[in-house]
């Protein structure tokens, strides 16, 4: 097991939390609009702005499901069950509300549901979140060394996020698997863009005592 000296890897940290944390948004307004013409025209019963809605946020809607339970077919019935309310639900969809949000909190009700079922059991999700690596460290030009020193970062770090309260669980998560703002992260959870921005502070500041704890060092206060 590689040892971590307080003062050795200060930088990689530093690094890997500033990829995993997006700290500048974009105002998205060409995005906006593409999402309340799609929405318009879903509101329709369009079919075609059915399938292009499925085909934008399909992958990423599944990788933020995929990581509430760590088990690919209770994801996918999920991401299935959510595009179906979403077409059912149709009539209900405000446009200018955006329907990225829409999709999210139609998914996020779901995993709440099946959470709530009796037969419902946690799946181990030590190894599943091994195999994980890559979605916060992306570059593999490091020697052998330095890959196996990220890889176990990269593990404590995901371990750390799982264990994080769901709230500032899925915050992170909407923000890294769908870049999603933080106006549109609200929207979905219900929350003030405000109180969004304080639960991901919340979230980075375990994540940081989680980390110095462990023996890793980090040089700065990291923000989202």
């Amino acid at each position: 097991m590689v040892i971590f000296e307080k003062k050795c890897y200060p930088i990689l940290i530093m690094l890997m939390l500033f990829a995993f944390f997006i700290i500048e948004e974009n105002d998205g307004s060409s995005t906006h609009k593409e999402e309340y013409l799609l929405a318009v025209e879903l509101a329709k019963g369009t079919k075609q702005a059915y399938e292009t809605i499925y085909n934008k946020y399909r992958d990423s809607l599944y990788l933020f499901v995929y990581r509430q339970f760590y088990d690919e077919e209770q994801a996918m019935d999920i991401v299935q069950e959510t595009f179906t309310r979403l077409y059912a639900s149709r009539d209900k969809i405000k446009p200018d509300k955006g329907i990225k949000s829409y999709i999210f909190t139609i998914a996020i009700n779901q995993c709440h549901s099946h959470k709530r079922k009796k037969d419902y059991k946690k799946i181990d999700s030590i190894h599943k979140m091994e195999e994980d690596r890559g979605v916060f460290i992306k570059d593999k030009s490091h020697s052998p060394e330095k890959r196996s020193i990220l890889n176990e970062m990269e593990d404590f770090l995901l371990r750390t996020l799982n264990g994080l309260p769901e709230k500032q669980k899925n915050i992170i998560l909407m923000k890294k698997t769908s870049n999603m703002t933080y106006d549109e992260i609200g929207s979905s959870m219900g929350f003030s863009k405000r109180h969004v921005k304080r639960l991901a502070n919340m979230a980075i500041t375990e994540i940081t005592e989680a980390f110095n704890k462990a023996g890793y060092t980090n040089d700065g206060r990291f923000t989202l």
